[in-house]
């Protein structure tokens, strides 16, 4: 399998040092999620707020990060109980992290 931001034939190996940042559980929709109320439509604009300075701060990063690793829980909603919230959770997660300047690796889930 291969990662198409990385060049299989520069990264194979490293004369230098490099750096990478992991997050998790951007999770979007957790802190307004009605526990038990499935379908309500809530919002998720803090964890939208949380994740664009999370963008920022990692491009404002001298030395470049080599990327960015986000880990766990990308959004909130249930793909088989809430799936038009999680699309919109889904397409908000995409937009926000559109604006960050090194490549995006998701390792989704627990």
């Amino acid at each position: 399998r291969k990662y198409l931001p990385f060049d299989e034939n520069c990264e194979k190996s490293w004369v230098e040092p490099f750096i990478f940042v992991q997050a998790a559980d951007t999770q979007l929709g957790l802190k307004e999620s009605p526990l038990g109320w499935i379908g309500l439509n809530y919002g998720w604009n803090q964890e939208i707020k949380w994740s664009t300075q999370l963008v920022a701060d990692v491009n404002s990063l001298k030395p470049r990060p080599k990327f960015l690793v986000v880990c766990g829980d990308l959004a909130d909603a249930y793909p088989d109980r809430q799936s038009e919230i999680r699309k919109r959770q889904i397409v908000d997660f995409k937009r926000v992290f559109s604006g960050l300047e090194v490549p995006l690796v998701c390792l989704c889930g627990n």
